[in-house]
């Protein structure tokens, strides 16, 4: 891979802090360790240098590291937090010179309920395309009648701290975030002639084509459409192939009919 070195943090509900620093050949396996032995409540946080790295090599370890982490010990959150120099969080110039083509304003949008790997990489990977502007949406209670176990959906204050608390730990405070409670698909993004991408998971492309028919209707530009893949799924998750929040609404049905 030849990334250069990453350091971990591990806190536990403590504040207890331990600093490991190691080759990048061995993140995965550093990683993957850091995790096993702690609980629910504890989490890693792993600080990864991408200097001169470009977006597929980045996007590539970010994915692996997160599928090592949630392979290993699902209930730990984990925070991979792409750097530039001097282990800072990136900046406008660090993102142009991974991605080739920083955006100023990028949108997204889901559930984001019981905030896991996959929407840590998700978001993670929303951030890196915007050099000024992030809008995330997050879907109301009434958009989610349908999913699994929606009963168990957290509720959406929760849902959009959890999303804010997140962003402000990868983003440097001059990045715009907009977090917002979005009622319909197209997230505002129709009303929104200024945002010129959308980051989304393979399973909404077809939604996201079609926003951007409404927006050429309405005599907007469209949006660049970058889709981001998923983090796998750990085998206690029944038979998805992806980490999901409904297969751990799932786990935690099952776990109070215990």
């Amino acid at each position: 891979l030849g990334i250069g070195l990453g350091r971990f943090e591990h806190k536990s509900m403590k504040k207890t802090v331990q600093l490991v620093r190691c080759a990048t050949a061995d993140n995965i396996k550093s990683l993957a360790a850091a995790v096993q032995g702690l609980g629910k409540g504890d989490a890693v946080q792993a600080r990864l240098p991408i200097n001169g790295l470009k977006y597929e090599e980045v996007h590539t370890q970010l994915q692996e590291l997160y599928n090592a982490s949630t392979s290993a010990n699902l209930l730990v959150k984990t925070s991979v937090v792409p750097t530039g120099a001097d282990d800072s969080l990136l900046t406008a110039q660090d993102k142009e010179a991974c991605t080739g083509a920083a955006y100023k304003h990028v949108a997204t949008g889901g559930t984001f309920d019981r905030m896991h790997n996959g929407h840590r990489l998700f978001l993670t990977l929303a951030s890196l395309h915007t050099n000024a502007r992030l809008r995330v949406g997050v879907t109301v209670p009434e958009m989610l009648a349908k999913k699994a176990f929606s009963e168990l959906i957290e509720p959406l204050d929760a849902r959009l701290a959890s999303v804010k608390d997140f962003l402000s730990e990868i983003c440097l405070p001059d990045m715009q975030l907009d977090v917002v409670a979005i009622d319909e698909f197209t997230g505002g993004t129709v009303n929104l002639p200024d945002v010129d991408c959308m980051v989304i998971t393979p399973d909404t492309n077809a939604s996201a084509i079609k926003i951007n028919g409404l927006r050429e209707e309405k005599g907007m530009a469209p949006m660049k459409i970058i889709p981001v893949e998923y983090v796998a799924n750990e085998k206690s998750l029944a038979e998805d192939v992806k980490l999901s929040s409904s297969g751990l609404r799932r786990m935690e049905a099952e776990a109070k009919k215990d």
